[in-house]
């Protein structure tokens, strides 16, 4: 599951949201952390967004996401990963965000609001496209 949530480039073709993604850059650090800047399009209907997060990409517990650019004032989460002694691991998201404006607010929440209810369905379904036969996918 690290590697799917990892996997940026992918998204639009499971993300019915994501018009694009892309990693802009990529490097490592000394402490096993790889840095990576990543860019979002998000779309609903004619209304268009771009984020830009810095993702500190922890194999295989975590990834950490902060925003660097777009709509919002704030944007945090952490994907956590712990591996099950069944088998297959356990995912966790945490996500925090906070608008800019009122008017912001009012037009990107609710947007925002929606991708994250269908966000953990869109990867649970993808897990199971890319690992048919994996260890069981909740």
């Amino acid at each position: 599951m690290y590697r799917l949530v990892a996997d940026v480039p992918s998204y639009p073709r499971f993300l019915p949201w994501c018009a694009g993604a892309r990693i802009l850059q990529r490097e490592a650090e000394d402490c096993g952390t790889q840095v990576v800047l990543a860019e979002m399009n998000l779309a609903w209907g004619p209304i268009r967004y771009r984020l830009r997060t810095r993702n500190d990409n922890r194999y295989p517990e975590s990834i950490r996401m902060k925003l660097v650019d777009g709509p919002l004032r704030e944007l945090d989460g952490i994907w956590r990963f712990k591996p099950r002694e069944s088998g297959g691991c356990e995912v966790k998201l945490d996500l925090s965000f906070v608008t800019g404006s009122r008017m912001m607010g009012h037009l990107v929440s609710p947007l925002i609001g929606e991708a994250m209810e269908s966000l953990t369905d869109a990867f649970v379904e993808e897990a199971r496209r890319r690992y048919p036969g994996g260890a069981h996918v909740d």
